[in-house]
């Protein structure tokens, strides 16, 4: 019982993390202590972090795109990585296998900063690199096993 309700719990967390507990225990007839003791063990077993996403359109950061690289030398892994993580552009980045060595998700306020780090990634000697710009969001963050 108490898994079915902590995934209750962590799927209507997904969807609307401000609401209080007392909320959503009256609205699914729910002791709060239920609550408490679920939240506890989602947190304990799923690591949870509590976090913000950002809509970036309203402060000027309306360009998103997706970058995917395959370094030409293994040496150029390393340096490359280090630019993408401490890219002030980059939002999340990814080490993939296969095809590309990484992938960046990256933010811009105009075309000008967007090109400017696409010549930054092509310093790093890529044998492969697509740039694919994200037009909507359709779903974020909106997975619970």
């Amino acid at each position: 019982m108490s898994d079915i309700v902590d995934m209750a719990l962590l799927r209507h967390l997904r969807q609307n993390s401000r609401q209080h507990l007392t909320e959503i225990g009256r609205e699914h007839d729910v002791p709060v202590t239920t609550l408490v003791g679920s939240l506890k063990r989602i947190k304990d077993k799923f690591g949870v972090k509590c976090t913000t996403i950002v809509d970036f359109k309203p402060i000027g950061h309306g360009i998103r795109a997706g970058f995917a690289m395959k370094t030409a030398r293994k040496a150029k892994r390393k340096p490359l990585e280090d630019f993408l993580v401490s890219s002030p552009s980059t939002n999340n980045v990814l080490r993939l296998g296969e095809d590309y060595d990484y992938l960046a998700d990256a933010l811009f306020r105009n075309v000008r900063e967007l090109y400017n780090f696409e010549e930054e990634l092509r310093k790093f000697g890529l044998s492969r690199l697509e740039e694919i710009h994200f037009i909507e969001e359709l779903a974020c963050e909106k997975f619970v096993p």
